[in-house]
């Protein structure tokens, strides 16, 4: 299983699908984007940026992203606007010519106004946005099918699951370790194992053939499951600094989608945009 990290600016992934909705979310989602529409007409654009974000959390359609954007760049919160059009274009595969090109010209003229708030005279002939009005909130539209889509805190859960795992067997292993030691002492207080230069020996053939598997066993499996705890905290590790990089990436205006892949190159596919 391996980890591919995708950065682009045209996401190539096909869309993994709406997360799954009950009709009544659907309805309420509705209802919250028509009162999102009614405070952008009126100059409100923090209500409609509340409207419109609790109808996303509630169904997931990717265009009140770019809405949310629109009102972040009439408050000039253009931080907050950059972050927002790339979650748009992040989430929208499919997305037509016209609006991808009108969402990176927001883009351009938001991450402008974050560098040179000074120079307005070339940024008087951008067009103001409007946002998009034709959100529908039909429940067929995702045709039953779940998200894929992983949540942010899941290789969290998984750093957490692999240090779980390296920690019994690391107590797996230091049982194992004691009992070789307690099987050794036994064969030394027997005789059948001699102390020589200090190394140990079998003291004749008989004893070699009758413990010396059961040694190798011992420590054998004590060995192993030493591998398995060192190579558990190590992956916990890897799990723990991938999530802590999706975190400052969008936390950083730079979105991130996590996808499973399952077929030919099973693994986990991270996507995000510069």
């Amino acid at each position: 299983m391996g980890i591919t990290a995708v950065s682009t600016a045209y996401p190539t992934l096909a869309q993994a699908g709406l997360a799954l909705a009950s009709r009544s979310d659907l309805a309420k989602a509705k209802q919250h984007y028509r009162s999102g529409v009614r405070h952008y007409k009126r100059g409100k654009f923090q209500e409609a940026i509340t409207k419109f974000q609790q109808s996303y959390d509630l169904s997931h359609r990717s265009e009140l992203l770019y809405n949310i954007g629109v009102c972040y760049r009439y408050l000039k919160n253009y931080g907050e606007a950059v972050r927002f059009f790339k979650r748009y274009l992040l989430e929208t595969p499919f997305i037509k010519d016209k609006d991808k090109l009108e969402t990176k010209d927001n883009i351009w003229f938001a991450e402008r106004q974050l560098k040179k708030p000074e120079k307005q005279s070339a940024d008087a002939e951008t067009p103001e946005p409007g946002i998009r009005e034709d959100v529908t909130f039909e429940e067929s539209e995702n045709g039953g099918r779940p998200s894929r889509r992983l949540p942010r805190w899941s290789p969290f859960a998984a750093a957490g699951a692999l240090w779980a795992l390296g920690g019994l067997s690391y107590f797996i292993a230091n049982g194992k370790q004691n009992k070789h030691k307690q099987l050794v002492d036994e064969l030394i207080r027997q005789g059948r194992i001699e102390e020589h230069a200090g190394s140990l020996r079998f003291a004749d053939a008989k004893s070699m053939r009758l413990y010396k598997g059961d040694l190798n066993s011992t420590d054998r499996e004590r060995e192993i499951w030493r591998d398995v705890a060192i190579g558990s905290l190590i992956g916990g590790a890897i799990a723990a600094g991938v999530g802590g990089f999706l975190l400052w990436k969008d936390a950083h205006g730079n979105p991130v989608k996590l996808e499973p892949k399952i077929g030919s190159q099973t693994g986990l596919l991270i996507e995000y945009q510069f």
